[in-house]
């Protein structure tokens, strides 16, 4: 497992934005000094969208707990894109949902590569990027992040839907990456941060804190 040499935490209270409204909501900024290697990936099973079709993939999702919260706050979205620079750099987001973040990230100039379990969303995410789609600014695949073939990539920005949030930051942490800005619920960072011996720290704590400089 690669080691993430660098990670800076920063945690804001968006919980008008979400509908369990007392619940804060997290970012997480990860960030890495040097080049991290990326394992070698086939693009068999990956599934692509362009301005008029969609790519079912063979890791195709199965039936899931849609449990994610789009963003709907422009302040929060935009806080969440000016985290790192993203310009002219390959970026990873999982679960685009309603392309809100998406949007930012474009806006912004990151060429993304977007990865989202809703086939219907996908549809909806193909025809409002139609152009940026066509331009080659924005992939979106139709998979289930924890297990399909992942791009290389260089940074990922991702709103993650929480009952994968420890799946997809074990395999990001697998993988690799120089940074990520990553968007938690407050109980799930909280045990992220964890120090030794408490009782929040777990697997999740000591591999983060093993791999990344909190």
């Amino acid at each position: 497992m690669p080691r993430c040499s660098r990670a800076i935490f920063a945690r804001t209270p968006w919980s008008s934005d979400w509908p369990d409204g007392d619940k804060a909501n997290c970012a997480a900024r990860f960030a890495s000094a040097q080049t991290l290697p990326t394992k070698s990936r086939t693009r068999e099973d990956t599934g692509r969208l362009n301005a008029s079709c969609v790519a079912r993939t063979r890791c195709a999702p199965q039936k899931a707990h849609h449990d994610q919260h789009f963003l709907t706050d422009p302040h929060a979205v935009d806080r969440i894109a000016d985290l790192a620079d993203v310009k002219g750099r390959q970026v990873l987001e999982i679960g685009p949902g309603n392309g809100a973040l998406t949007r930012a990230l474009l806006d912004r100039g990151a060429i993304v590569h977007a990865v989202e379990l809703d086939g219907h969303l996908c549809e909806e995410l193909a025809d409002r990027f139609s152009a940026e789609i066509a331009s080659g600014h924005l992939i979106v695949q139709h998979g289930d992040a924890t297990r399909c073939d992942l791009p290389a990539f260089e940074m990922v920005v991702s709103n993650l839907p929480y009952s994968v949030s420890s799946k997809i930051t074990f395999r990001l942490l697998d993988i690799g990456f120089k940074e990520a800005v990553l968007m938690y619920q407050s109980e799930f960072a909280d045990r992220m941060l964890a120090p030794a011996g408490t009782k929040d720290c777990g697997r999740l704590s000591i591999m983060v804190q093993t791999y990344a400089t909190v």
